[in-house]
Formats: structure tokens, C-alpha cells, sequence
């Protein structure tokens, strides 16, 4: 019994050994792709995950068994930045960190308390509507801005509204785009209702669901209607038009 007990020990050191050996051991990660995000800094969390071994045996750092899910996991919590993170062996002592910033489409800028004056601090939202870091001031006229309500000490890694909502924001901003109507910003109220502000200062009530392209078209067609051109806006501005009934119109 003893001598199996030698033997079991012996076998459990080998394996130990040859797991730290130098020649397999990651000594060097390389970070690619990052634009705003700090090479050293996503180097040092990874290696951070690379520290003790696998059932107090295996070294972590062993090129053939380091904990690549975990490192990819770690770096994505952390780094709302990041959209995709991939690593790779680059050699039997490199691993190599692939990653993809995610890409600013708008701006979120606070409550719609803040909606008139444009509110004091933006943060960048992707594609998706993924709030992901703060929006440096140059930034401002550059983007589309939104508000909503969102009751966290940060913005940073939440969403400016359901995936179905936000779908139909992005593809009722590319219709704006598309047919130059000079929108600049878009609050969603606590009811779940938007006011859309045109660039004149006047608002468009609406509700971003399955009919919010009838709504855009009927507020396409009302922005080229006489009734709308022939209003003197310098001394009688609108103050709000509303499309949230059918195919009706309303305005002040």
C-alpha cells in the first residue's frame, strides 16, 4: 500500500513538473485589435486568470490547458467595450488576445428630464442599443442622441430598451436620414411612449411598435403638406404633432 502511495505521488508531481515547464508555459500575451481599450490593462487581467492550478496540480499557465473560456468571459464582464473577444496560441510560450470594440451608432445623455437642454453627459450605445462607455464631449453633434429614465448609479452595460423597441428606433432614425428630416433627438417617457424632437424644437409624439412606419409616413406626408408649409414658424412654432392615433394627425 505504501509503495502505490509513493508511486501515486511520484505520478502527480511528474505531471506537475512537465505542466510548468518553461517550454509550455505562457509567458507573453499579445492584444490585437483594440482602438480605445488599454493593451496592458486587458493583458494584465489575463494573465491574472493564468495565476494558481487546476486542482492544486496543473498549471494554469501551460499553453495545452490554460482557462480560455474564463479569460474570454472575464475580459467581456469587465469591458463593456468589448463586442467580441477570441484568443489563440500564437506559440508553446504566446497566446495571442483577438478583440472587436463595439462600434458608437448614438448617444444616450440621461432622464428625459434632460431632453430640452441635451442633458450633460452622453455615453455610446451600439448597434443594439448597448450602452457601453462615457461619450467624450466632441462626440455631441456628431451622433444621434436618446433619453430614457434608467434608475442604475451607471448607465454602462445597460440597454436603452427592448430588442424589438430598439429596432424599430434604428430603422425609423435611417428613415429620417434617408428623407432628410432634420430630427436630433428621441425620448422614450416612462409609459413607454417617444417624443421625437425635429430640428425646429417642436415634437412628435409617437409609439415605436408594428405601425410606427404608417406613423412616419403620415408625418412625412404632413411635413410636405400645405397646411404644415404655409404655417409662419418663426411667429407661430409648433409645439407638438401627434401621430399616436391611426392615421390621424394632431398638432399645436
Amino acid at each position: 500500500m505504501g509503495s502505490l502511495l509513493i508511486v501515486f505521488a511520484s505520478a502527480v508531481w511528474l505531471v506537475s513538473y512537465l505542466s510548468s515547464l518553461d517550454k509550455v508555459t505562457i509567458s507573453r500575451i499579445g492584444v490585437e485589435g483594440n482602438l480605445a481599450l488599454d493593451k496592458s490593462e486587458i493583458s494584465e487581467d489575463a494573465y491574472s486568470e493564468l495565476e494558481g492550478r487546476y486542482l492544486g496540480i496543473l498549471s494554469k499557465k501551460n499553453v495545452l490547458i490554460f482557462p480560455k473560456e474564463n479569460i474570454e468571459k472575464k475580459l467581456k464582464e469587465k469591458w463593456k467595450r468589448i463586442d467580441e473577444v477570441k484568443i489563440e496560441r500564437s506559440s508553446l510560450t504566446s497566446i495571442a488576445v483577438k478583440i472587436t470594440e463595439k462600434k458608437p451608432e448614438y448617444l444616450w445623455c440621461g432622464g428625459e428630464e434632460n431632453a430640452p437642454s441635451g442633458g450633460r453627459e452622453c455615453f455610446f450605445m451600439d448597434r443594439d442599443g448597448y450602452i457601453f462607455s462615457k461619450a467624450p464631449q466632441f462626440s455631441d453633434s456628431v451622433f444621434f442622441k436618446l433619453f430614457s429614465n434608467i434608475n442604475k448609479e451607471s448607465p454602462i452595460g445597460e440597454y436603452f430598451a427592448d430588442n424589438t423597441d430598439f429596432t424599430n428606433i434604428s430603422a425609423l432614425i435611417s428613415l429620417m436620414v434617408r428623407d432628410g428630416i432634420g430630427a436630433t433627438k428621441l425620448v422614450r417617457k416612462d409609459n413607454g411612449e417617444y417624443e421625437l424632437y425635429l430640428g425646429d424644437g417642436s415634437r412628435v409624439f409617437l409609439n415605436i411598435d408594428s405601425d410606427y412606419k404608417d406613423a412616419y409616413e403620415n408625418l412625412r406626408v404632413f411635413l410636405e403638406s400645405d397646411i404644415y408649409l404655409a404655417i409662419d414658424k418663426a411667429s407661430s412654432p409648433i409645439d407638438y404633432i401627434d401621430l399616436r392615433y391611426g392615421n390621424k394627425v394632431f398638432y399645436k
